[in-house]
């Protein structure tokens, strides 16, 4: 599949191509459609904890996490932000709103400005 999206004056521009494999009937495709290398994430760890354990023989841990964007295009974007979270999952405190895509995912759209940056900074508890 090729995708092509209108410039400025209305010209089709290439965006990127990724092919389909086998699909069921009404199922989600994702395309990875390329990469931008004036569009950048830079994620790390910034805290964990081991929580009592709310329930005998379940473990529970506490980690935040930031995630730096950069943007050295000179229009805004926006960026998707997926991350894959496993286990009984709960954002307690975020610098941006999310949503829970699934109950392994979680995702947040953010506005980056034009030669500018924006740290999404995030806390989950997760539960096994």
């Amino acid at each position: 599949m090729r995708v092509y999206k209108k410039d400025s004056a209305g010209n089709a521009q290439f965006v990127g191509e990724d092919h389909i494999d086998h699909t069921p009937k009404n199922e989600s495709v994702r395309l990875k459609l390329g990469e931008a290398f004036d569009v950048t994430a830079d994620k790390k760890q910034t805290d964990f904890k081991v929580l009592p354990n709310p329930m005998k023989g379940r473990s529970a841990y506490e980690s935040a996490f930031e995630v730096v964007l950069k943007n050295a295009k000179k229009e805004k974007v926006t960026v998707t932000v997926q991350e894959p979270i496993s286990g009984d999952w709960k954002i307690v405190s975020s610098s941006h709103p999310h949503t829970k895509a699934n109950s392994h995912l979680a995702v947040w759209k953010i506005d980056i400005p034009a030669e500018g940056s924006t740290t999404l900074t995030y806390r989950t508890v997760v539960k096994y």
